[in-house]
């Protein structure tokens, strides 16, 4: 019997710019990690525009985000690394979650189970998968 690999899911957003601290917070130990995980490395660049991004400026930090990333040593062959944005079924999927909320909050405010912490552009993610 073969025992599956833990599973590391991590991101990181292209609106500033790559830093000392990405690399010695995140990055050098995502390199390090990928032969003893099954690492899914995304940019996260549909956080990022919760606040105007010049549409411009941001397809080229996500390009250098994805380029830096390559860089330091994240492997394609090893680990997966995707642009957030590029999977539709994300936001689909968090619209999705975040409806019952909307219509409870809507419907009945004093009722509602708060089960997602912010609007669905913010990044509100359900208290399920959270750590």
């Amino acid at each position: 019997m073969t025992h599956a690999k833990p599973i590391v899911f991590s991101g990181i957003q292209p609106s500033g710019d790559l830093h000392l601290g990405n690399y010695i917070g995140a990055i050098r130990t995502w390199v390090a990690g990928q032969t003893q995980f099954d690492n899914i490395f995304c940019v996260v660049d549909l956080h990022a525009i919760t606040v105007y991004q010049h549409p411009e400026v941001l397809r080229a930090k996500i390009r250098e985000t994805v380029g830096v990333l390559l860089a330091c040593g994240i492997d394609p062959a090893q680990s997966l690394l995707f642009i957030q944005s590029h999977v539709t079924a994300h936001t689909a999927l968090a619209w999705v979650m975040a409806i019952p909320h909307l219509l409870l909050d809507s419907a009945a405010p004093e009722r509602s189970p708060k089960a997602i912490d912010s609007a669905p552009g913010e990044g509100g993610q359900p208290r399920l998968t959270r750590h």
